[in-house]
């Protein structure tokens, strides 16, 4: 039985829908073929070959004259019959018993799918400048793959350029990966190649929707699956986030905007601390190559929630629009949010004993600000998981010694008290 058929013509969507193929089967290897043509009308009052019944009124017009023309070609012998099926006022029946629609797929069809999962490139920024291994500036493009739901953002930046002593106070890239619902599980690869660097990683962040008074202490968490990077590069990558209520854009778009967005969604970042200092000349940097990919279950978007018809109101924003995405760019790496310590604290406002629990609370906002934002929190490594599992013979070894010596087992301590 006929499975496909490829359709190519050059009528826009509405005429075409009113042409389509149907089949019968009359046998085992045996079909009859049915070019279908449904009535064409028209809301429009005038114009040639119509005829309205009322054309002081919205009248449905009929579209008068119709000529067409139908070339059959084949690799065997048609075969010209009777139709099966009843013949009513001059017109084949094709609503009788057996008649099927014949799935058609359209050249056009294919070209949308194809334009849908094809990448499209947008430049934010370019003032990179490079001579003999030593750098300045940045070039920063990102590429989104449709209805793929991925974006590759590549940053040729330049590093070791923060003098020695400034480095536990400032970071070299801060990268907005994008504004995630909280229900999508996103899936992260971070390479660095650089100075002091060339290093991957690999990264599944999650989170869940939270209540609007637990704003301020609420985090996505990010799970690290490694890399074979030394402890203190690994270091260098962190995640942060910053609600989106806190994002004011100046091309159109609203500071907040849609209310569900408050508990719905967050802006995830990358921020990279500088790596050790090239020279001792302040300025001078290393060249590095920073390619971040990825990947979710639903669209990565890059736009600010507000009434913009680029954000739509199952708030999924899948088209990667120019002049939103730049405002996007724009007003996530604006200056007032990336030096926002409590949205982006360095390391050493996270050493800091005095900014939250344990230098690392989910947010390090001052509490009765309601911010939110922060580090995020819990970031699971899988390397400190197999250092647990490592260390619990020696645990368990202590925990037998002080049973047997009839003592009191100190955890935080290991040791017998």
């Amino acid at each position: 039985m006929p499975r496909n058929v490829l359709q190519v013509d050059g009528l826009g969507p509405l005429l075409c829908a009113h042409v389509s193929l149907k089949f019968k089967a009359i046998s085992n290897v045996e079909y009859e073929l049915y070019l279908a043509v449904t009535h064409f009308t028209s809301t429009a009052k005038t114009g040639p070959n119509r005829k309205c019944e009322n054309v002081d009124s919205s009248a449905v017009c009929d579209y008068l004259n119709h000529t067409a023309s139908v070339t059959l070609r084949s690799s065997a012998k048609l075969v010209d019959a009777e139709s099966s099926c009843k013949v009513v006022n001059g017109k084949i029946d094709v609503s009788c018993a057996g008649v099927k629609d014949m799935p058609l797929l359209s050249v056009k069809s294919i070209d949308q799918v194809v334009e849908a999962m094809a990448p499209k490139t947008i430049e934010f920024k370019d003032d990179f400048k490079a001579s003999k291994g030593f750098s300045t500036g940045e070039r920063y493009t990102v590429t989104d793959y449709g209805d793929l739901n991925r974006k590759v953002i590549k940053i040729l930046y330049t590093g070791n350029d923060v003098m020695k002593k400034d480095i536990p106070e400032q970071f070299s890239m801060q990268v907005p990966i994008g504004l995630m619902k909280t229900s999508q599980p996103v899936h992260i690869t971070v390479q660095d190649s650089g100075w002091g660097s060339t290093v991957g990683h690999s990264y599944t962040c999650v989170a869940r929707m939270y209540a609007t008074n637990a704003q301020k202490t609420w985090s996505p968490e990010c799970f690290y699956f490694g890399s074979a990077a030394q402890g203190w590069q690994e270091e260098k990558f962190r995640f942060f986030f910053v609600p989106p209520s806190h994002i004011t854009s100046g091309n159109g778009l609203t500071e907040g905007g849609v209310a569900a967005a408050k508990n719905g969604e967050y802006l995830l970042y990358l921020g990279v601390d500088p790596f050790f200092q090239a020279t001792n000349a302040s300025g001078a940097g290393r060249v590095h190559n920073l390619v971040v990919d990825v990947q979710s279950s639903s669209p990565i978007r890059w736009c600010l929630p507000s009434k913009d018809q680029f954000y739509t109101a199952d708030r999924s924003c899948k088209a990667f629009d120019d002049t939103s995405a730049h405002a996007f760019f724009k007003a996530t790496t604006a200056a007032k949010i990336l030096d926002d310590r409590c949205f982006f604290p360095s390391a050493k406002t996270k050493a800091d004993s005095n900014v939250g629990p344990n230098g690392n609370a989910a947010n390090l906002c001052v509490a009765g600000n309601g911010k939110g934002g922060g580090e995020v929190y819990p970031f699971i490594a899988m390397e400190d998981i197999q250092k647990r599992v490592d260390a619990q013979p020696a645990i368990m070894n202590k925990v037998n010694e002080c049973k047997n010596a009839q003592k009191l087992y100190d955890p935080a301590a290991n040791a017998c008290k």
